[in-house]
């Protein structure tokens, strides 16, 4: 019996080593691909970061029994399309709690999903001030018509005054939005 259960804590140990080596090759995985062993792993990086000691596991056989696991995957399912890498770094970049958390359950709170999905929202939102994409500035660099275009602004005060300036640059942006500004 004792074989047995050496066998088993030796295959557990085997699996805790991957997770703790999953934890410093995390970043290069894209997010696309994350699971929750991939969020697991970046939040234990992001907590030692954020709090300068390492969040304690509850070692329950292997890391997909424990209850950090269960709990990621719970937020994996609530984030749906939503980055999981750029919601952890949101929570952890807005935690401004005196005392550092004890359980991954603080990342799943559906009104802190809620307020970051609302952030994500307002970032999105295309203004007569948001600047252009680098891959559109570039190009309007390029023409001497369009040299000074900066903001989603400027691009409409040409649309409005000749559309045919900006032919150039057509093909990068959503004109749709463009001509949303209007309103």
């Amino acid at each position: 019996m004792q074989q047995i259960n050496d066998l088993i804590d030796e295959r557990n140990n085997k699996l805790y080593i991957k997770l703790f080596n999953l934890i410093t090759a995390v970043e290069t995985i894209p997010t696309k691909d994350w699971g929750a062993l991939h969020m697991f792993a970046y939040v234990i990086k992001a907590y030692k970061q954020k709090f300068n000691m390492d969040f304690i596991l509850s070692y329950d056989n292997i890391p997909s029994k424990c209850i950090e696991y269960k709990l990621l995957s719970k937020l994996k399912s609530i984030l749906q399309k939503s980055d999981p890498k750029e919601y952890i770094d949101w929570f952890f970049e807005n935690y401004n709690s005196t005392k550092r958390f004890h359980s991954m359950n603080a990342l799943n709170k559906i009104p802190l999903v809620i307020a970051f999905n609302d952030y994500k929202t307002k970032q999105s939102k295309i203004t007569m001030y948001t600047n252009l994409p680098d891959d559109v500035l570039s190009v309007a660099k390029n023409h001497p018509n369009l040299e000074y275009i900066i903001t989603y602004g400027d691009l409409y005060f040409i649309y409005k005054a000749d559309e045919k300036m900006i032919e150039p640059i057509l093909h990068l942006i959503d004109m749709e939005k463009v001509k949303g500004l209007d309103g």
